[in-house]
């Protein structure tokens, strides 16, 4: 039903604007922007604080951090091979920036020996079934089941839908609203099954574009990826010694995947543009 009622321009403004932010947290992560505060007050520490709206400038970074021109080359290189339609192209390039990273010293190896190092997850420390119902109460139940609605459910909207256009689901719109709510509904057993066994928010990610980019179309990616994600359990130190440039470039280059969805919006149309517009931003 939610599909139905949602106008298709909607649809894709929320797919467009879910981009642009990861694009913007890659901006950021990458320090190819800044963000720099010129207060005529003291900003006290640990603390949040408004400021004025002219206190705050976006900024380019610096040209000399070694992470702001690695994250420049690798989306360079993933360009490349998207453009030469090479497999796998966002995975290679963060292993070269992760292997250029090594030879420029930003890469330390000597972490996987260290006795600080844990290579068994300790499972004695899940929050399983740990509600703080209390909490919930002093904020408002319907201030919390609102806002962790609607985030949720708008988040999930455009990722699936944006997955499921690149995918070529959507070319026949009944199926393609079909399939795209049931996964929906697999999503929210995924959210609600996750917060009972304390993880993060278990749900679709709009890094799924990248798979899909790559051919992942049927349920068997997603049991590899659930695989590999078990893995991770036991490989983390050595999942953390990608640098975060090398993950900020894939965040650039997966929003430029979203983006792509804009084209599908009639800007001529302003009963679609301005909501749509005002969506995306």
């Amino acid at each position: 039903m939610l599909l139905v009622a949602v106008p298709d321009s909607l649809k894709h403004a929320i797919t467009v604007g879910i981009g642009l932010f990861i694009a913007m947290i890659g901006f950021k992560n990458s320090g190819i922007l800044s963000v720099a505060v010129e207060s005529s007050k003291d900003i006290a520490a640990h603390k949040y604080t408004e400021v004025l709206s002219f206190e705050t400038i976006f900024h380019l970074g610096s040209f000399q951090d070694k992470g702001v021109i690695l994250t420049l080359i690798e989306i360079l290189l993933i360009s490349i091979f998207m453009v030469l339609r090479i497999r796998g192209a966002i995975l290679i390039g963060i292993l070269m920036t992760t292997v250029v990273d090594y030879f420029m010293g930003l890469v330390n190896l000597g972490s996987l020996t260290s006795s600080d190092t844990t290579w068994i997850p300790d499972m004695t420390k899940l929050k399983f079934a740990d509600f703080d119902f209390a909490g919930t109460m002093n904020t408002g139940i319907i201030s919390v089941i609102a806002t962790f609605t609607f985030v949720e459910l708008f988040d999930t909207f455009g990722t699936m839908v944006g997955t499921a256009s690149r995918a070529g689901i959507m070319k026949n719109k009944e199926e393609g609203n079909k399939r795209v709510g049931k996964a929906m509904f697999a999503d929210a057993i995924g959210v609600s099954g996750g917060a009972l066994v304390g993880t993060s928010t278990v749900t679709a990610f709009v890094e799924s574009a990248a798979v899909v980019a790559e051919g992942g179309r049927t349920d068997l990616t997603t049991v590899i990826t659930g695989v590999c994600f078990l893995l991770a359990l036991f490989l983390a130190p050595i999942a953390m010694l990608i640098p975060g440039s090398a993950t900020a470039a894939a965040l650039i280059v997966v929003g430029v995947l979203m983006v792509q969805s804009i084209k599908e919006i009639d800007f001529q149309d302003f009963v679609l543009a301005i909501p749509a517009f005002l969506t995306i931003v």
